[in-house]
């Protein structure tokens, strides 16, 4: 009965307030458009534009209205009266980052069902002064982050919710960044990639699936700085404590009459480090190169960094510390030169005003040594890595209703028999209603056990018939305002 008032009396108070109503169309072909986004800036009121291109919104007059839609780009109008028709552009920004979207929770950035923090271009830009990207992201909620040299750059590291960063899922454009045979990532060999990010989302917990090693305690994806923005150009130079200095120029075509567009970055700092012998010399580029039609886009990115530095790794007692907090018990002849190179190449097609599919072909590879005091010598030792994968993604929406649909084709290590390849199938559906939103996701997982290792994969259990070994994960979130969450493996 009490249910029922309330639901009444909330009716009765949504029908008091004034109504907004229009039609949403293509700039370009003046059609309709279904599966708008329409927000009300102030009370949080959403609505979903028909396959008419109609909507209507409670509002209280005047009011900003916020309309979002794949494939257009995002605009806000002000509404004083009650009929108010929009049209919207496409946006080939869009589709440029639907790699990164694919992974990402919510619908257009609002009603982001999972537990997360998305840090945008501006606040990463208000936060950075080009320390590594673990110390940027120091504050995010459950987050935190250190540096061995006891400043901003170096061999930095980061744990959500307590948990270190090998069961961290980390993808850059969609692309998985953790070593497939032991699942870390040294950020360090990316000297000042924050310089070339647009987006971060953080995910505490197991949210969206993600390629690449699994996420014990959550995942970070980074969306690397846009071809389309507006063409601009930057240097930046700094200098600071424990004689530290940093350069970094930036370049940005912007979306040229051709349908090209290039980006560029080049970094250089280096630094004495807080702790003693602590040095560091970093330098890395990263350059991108895209075309992009009317219904297709072409994008390359292509970066590497080169790291130099004096090793710091090793923790000291608190009585040493006490004594003077600089100490570095390693020595000064003992270095590390490690260099990590990232290039890909995208496809993006859009299918129809609802859907489109995305392709990715990656390269990760990395080189150098370190070296080890054993007395009365100094070891050096040689470590090498390089790997391919090839990702796909499948988006729809339309009127409430988006589906991510996708394969990655990726490294995997298995106990035993060392590092062997697998396939990722991906199926993510979210439902938006007025006040509610549902997720389901269906995952499975296919190693392929080379043939030479078939009796080892049985033996150990690896494997359910003579060449695969196949992993199914499901789940079923609902959100209302009570949440429900079922997952099965």
């Amino acid at each position: 009965m009490i249910a029922h008032f309330l639901t009444a009396l909330f009716s009765a108070s949504l029908q008091q307030l004034p109504t907004v109503s229009g039609q949403i169309q293509d700039s370009a072909t003046h059609a309709p458009i279904a599966g708008v986004v329409v927000l009300d800036v102030s009370s949080r009121r959403q609505a979903l534009s028909d396959s008419a291109g109609h909507f209507t919104l409670f509002v209280t007059l005047p009011a900003t209205l916020r309309f979002a839609r794949f494939g257009y780009a995002t605009r806000e109008v002000v509404a004083a009266a009650p009929n108010v028709d929009v049209a919207l552009s496409p946006s080939p920004r869009t589709l440029e980052g639907v790699t990164v979207t694919a992974l990402r929770g919510g619908w257009g950035g609002e009603g982001v069902p999972i537990s997360q923090r998305t840090l945008s271009h501006d606040e990463i830009e208000r936060r950075s002064f080009g320390q590594e990207v673990p110390l940027l992201l120091q504050g995010t909620p459950s987050v935190t982050s250190y540096a061995e040299t006891g400043n901003f750059w170096g061999y930095s590291y980061t744990r959500l919710r307590g948990i270190d960063q090998s069961r961290i899922n980390l993808t850059i454009d969609g692309i998985p960044l953790n070593d497939p045979e032991d699942q870390v990532l040294y950020f360090a060999d990316f000297p000042d990639l924050a310089s070339s990010l647009e987006s971060v989302q953080v995910q505490r917990g197991v949210g969206t699936s993600s390629a690449g090693t699994a996420s014990f305690a959550g995942s970070m994806n980074f969306e690397t700085a846009p071809l389309t923005g507006a063409a601009t150009s930057q240097l930046q130079i700094e200098g600071g404590s424990f004689d530290s200095k940093r350069a970094s120029g930036e370049f940005r075509s912007g979306l040229l009459k051709n349908g090209l567009a290039f980006y560029g970055r080049m970094s250089g700092l280096q630094s004495d480090g807080y702790r003693y012998h602590s040095g560091v010399v970093g330098r890395s580029a990263l350059v991108s190169a895209g075309y992009f039609g009317a219904r297709d886009i072409v994008k390359v990115m292509m970066t590497a960094g080169l790291l130099h530095d004096t090793l710091s790794y090793l923790a000291v007692p608190d009585t040493a510390l006490a004594r003077d907090r600089r100490i570095n018990p390693l020595r000064p002849t003992e270095l590390d030169r490690f260099g990590e190179q990232l290039v890909s190449a995208a496809y993006t097609r859009l299918l129809s005003g609802t859907s489109s599919l995305s392709t990715t072909l990656y390269r990760i590879s990395a080189s150098g040594n370190y070296d080890v005091a054993i007395d009365p010598d100094l070891w050096n030792y040689h470590l090498d890595f390089v790997w391919y994968g090839l990702t796909t993604a499948y988006t729809w929406q339309r009127d409430g209703v988006r589906v991510n649909a996708g394969e990655v084709d990726e490294p995997a290590v298995v106990f035993g028999l060392g590092v062997v390849p697998q396939v990722l199938h991906r199926l993510d559906v979210f439902v938006r209603g007025r006040n509610y939103e549902m997720r389901v996701e269906i995952d499975r997982r296919d190693v392929r056990v080379p043939a030479q290792h078939t009796q080892v994969a049985m033996q150990s259990g690896a494997a359910k018939n003579r060449y695969h070994a196949p992993l199914r994960t499901s789940r079923l979130e609902f959100y209302h305002p009570l949440q429900l969450d079922i997952r099965s493996a």
